[in-house]
């Protein structure tokens, strides 16, 4: 058996939706270690990721938000991407900024 994982287990999982229609397609984006593990904790904590290619064709957006029973979707951070080289820079920054506004959101249950 290897030691190594399967790429869906060290990628982070987003929910794609795609066009015409907005059907979903699961995807995973392979990450460093560092994001990776942040990603999890936000994961764990009930963050979603999404992805979606825009109208354009060019640009890409990714969110990650907090699904709230009590209230609408509350999104704690997007990026705006050509779609390209810069993508997994995005994805880096998005983690990030969704850890730090949950963590600004929750002090009391910080990751």
């Amino acid at each position: 058996m290897s030691d190594e994982l399967e790429p869906e287990e060290e990628g982070i999982f987003f929910t794609q939706f795609l066009r015409p229609d907005g059907r979903r397609a699961d995807i995973h984006i392979v990450r460093p270690p560092e994001i990776l593990a942040v990603a999890r904790k936000l994961e764990t904590a009930g963050v979603q990721f999404e992805a979606e290619v825009l109208r354009d064709d060019v640009t890409v957006s990714f969110t990650a938000s907090l699904p709230n029973p009590e209230s609408e979707v509350l999104y704690l951070a997007t990026e705006l991407v050509p779609n390209g080289p810069k993508v997994l820079e995005a994805v880096d920054k998005l983690v990030m900024r969704a850890f730090a506004r949950y963590n600004e959101m929750h002090p009391e249950k910080a990751l």
